[in-house]
């Protein structure tokens, strides 16, 4: 594998093609969004058009993703990559 140098011309390319993918990222999630929207206007039942426009006023919200070992404890995966055992 090549060696990656640190160069002016890398770090644009870098910044252009981070750019390219937030721009490509945020049109989705609006069109995702508008999609939500758009399905919640058309129920019928009035229960199901509250709990999706709730999600919509809400927005999204980070998960921490749990799961339990083999002795049964609970395993948190923080952001920082790293595994605790909380009992």
């Amino acid at each position: 594998m090549l060696a990656k140098k640190n160069t002016r011309w890398a770090r644009e390319e870098y910044q252009r093609r981070r750019y390219e993918g937030k721009k490509i990222h945020g049109r989705k999630k609006r069109e995702a969004w508008k999609g939500l929207m758009e399905e919640a206007s058309r129920q019928k039942e009035t229960r199901k058009f509250y709990r999706k426009v709730n999600i919509i006023r809400k927005g999204y919200k980070p998960r921490i993703g749990m799961c339990k070992d083999k002795k049964g404890n609970l395993v948190i995966e923080k952001e920082d990559g790293q595994n605790t055992l909380v009992n």
